[in-house]
């Protein structure tokens, strides 16, 4: 059986609230209670999803997973730069457009959490209404900095 790193992948990105519930956020900048534990509760990473790379490497070779990984680490870091860029500039297109080159590769490596994360920084952009952008940016580069973490701590395992 395979341990997953990373439920509840049908939920959108969560945010503490208040009083101990967690808030679901909305493009239109409102929010919702919803009854799922916050991001840092869950596991960064689902494994799953690098085991079904993995399955794709010749046996006894961890070449393929290595390089998509590493990869990923060197270009997140660049879309997380330009995030906060646009985020800080209140540069809605650059938002949008960095939140949206981040959100598929990190689902496909199995980070689902900060894929809903980008997925709602997107949608937010589009909206050009970047109210709380600032609340939603911390929590961005939290969920990041554990699936940096989790990826490069799972990387050192392969060496």
């Amino acid at each position: 059986m395979t341990d997953r790193l990373d439920g509840d992948k049908g939920h959108a990105a969560p945010h503490q609230g208040t009083g101990g519930e967690t808030d679901r956020f909305h493009a239109d900048g409102s929010n919702q209670t919803a009854g799922i534990s916050p991001p840092e509760h869950r596991p960064a990473v689902d494994r799953t999803a690098l085991e079904t790379i993995a399955s794709l490497q010749p046996q006894d070779s961890d070449s393929l997973l290595r390089s998509i990984i590493t990869l990923y680490l060197d270009s997140s870091t660049e879309q997380m730069r330009e995030i906060r860029s646009g985020a800080e500039a209140r540069d809605a297109e650059t938002l949008r457009r960095a939140a949206h080159t981040l959100k598929s590769p990190s689902g496909y490596l199995g980070a689902m959490t900060l894929l809903e994360m980008c997925r709602e920084m997107e949608a937010l952009a589009k909206t050009g209404a970047l109210d709380g952008v600032d609340d939603r940016l911390a929590a961005l580069e939290k969920e990041y900095g554990r699936v940096r973490q989790f990826l490069t701590g799972y990387l050192d395992t392969l060496r």
